[in-house]
């Protein structure tokens, strides 16, 4: 159809080629709207404008008058096609007049209506659907689902865990969702740096790429700021941040004293940090509801691909 008649007009995914009266080829390169009725293909070399009957039937109630017209009935007026020797004719004056703003859209008009965010998403989406063969909707959504695809990328959220005299470097993976635990002497800039080195270089080891790293403003931490090169140690948005690990703190707590209280004998000092570990990895094979896949974050974690 020609582009006067029609609003949105955007260029198309897919150019077609026609054959019109008397064999003259033209190419159409947009898709557009045409009011009242549906999604067309518009070019300006198209100066008769085509409507599929089957289509209008689908849409409206469509009278005919034998031998002389077919009138679409549309919800505010009725769009007569009167015959004109072997076809039926429209004049679409009406059309016309109506309000409805053409449309030809840039990529930058298109993307001003985003957020930068929503348009770096809306990219890596474009990039991931290409690179697995424009998969359909629904196989593309099973494959994040089934647990086929991971995010490289991840930030830990890191605090110290006190324990019945004990103490934990816990950190909580994102969006991995994994928890990592490690036992130290104490607080110490070695013994902070050491344990969350031994953390992130885990994480290398199975094909991650660990680049910030969450933690609380304490001392400790605050010496280590620039001893990992490669990741980010950023305390500025610890109220935002640390309440995450806190929360999988106070769920490994509870998981650690329900399996203590449930044994038949005293658990041994020595062996306190046997049931941290066993308690830790109780919480990573089971699935959370943070993940919309359908498996657990040690399952994620072992089938990522370096």
């Amino acid at each position: 159809m020609h582009p006067r008649l029609l609003c949105n007009v955007l260029p198309a995914d897919l150019p077609i080629t026609v054959k019109g009266i008397g064999g003259k080829q033209l190419k159409a390169e947009h898709n557009s709207y045409l009011q009242e009725f549906f999604k067309v293909y518009a070019s300006e070399q198209a100066n008769p404008s085509v409507l599929s009957l089957s289509d209008v039937v689908d849409l409206y109630k469509v009278s005919y008058v034998s031998g002389e017209a077919f009138i679409v009935h549309l919800p505010t007026y009725d769009l007569a096609f009167k015959r004109t020797g072997k076809l039926y004719v429209a004049y679409c004056r009406q059309l016309i007049l109506t309000p409805c703003k053409v449309v030809h859209a840039t990529v930058v008009e298109n993307e001003s209506i985003y957020t930068q965010s929503q348009i770096k998403k809306a990219k890596e989406a474009y990039e991931f659907l290409k690179c697995s063969g424009y998969p359909l909707p629904d196989e593309a959504i099973h494959l994040f689902q089934d647990g086929n695809m991971r995010e490289k990328v991840q930030t830990l959220h890191t605090d110290v865990m006190h324990l019945e005299g004990h103490k934990f470097l816990i950190s909580l993976v994102e969006p991995l969702q994994l928890t990592l635990q490690k036992l130290m002497k104490d607080e110490t800039a070695d013994q902070l740096g050491l344990g969350l080195q031994g953390q992130l270089s885990l994480l290398r080891t199975k094909g991650f790429q660990p680049t910030v790293v969450y933690i609380d403003p304490q001392m400790g931490f605050q010496t280590i700021k620039n001893l990992l090169p490669g990741v980010l140690i950023d305390d500025s948005g610890a109220e935002d941040n640390v309440p995450k690990v806190d929360i999988k703190i106070r769920s490994l707590k509870r998981k650690y004293r329900a399996v203590k209280n449930g044994l038949p004998w005293n658990l041994p000092v020595n062996l306190v940090k046997n049931l941290v570990g066993h308690a830790v990895a109780h919480m990573n094979i089971c699935r959370t509801s943070t993940l919309s896949t359908n498996i657990s974050p040690y399952a994620a974690s072992i089938t990522r691909n370096p």
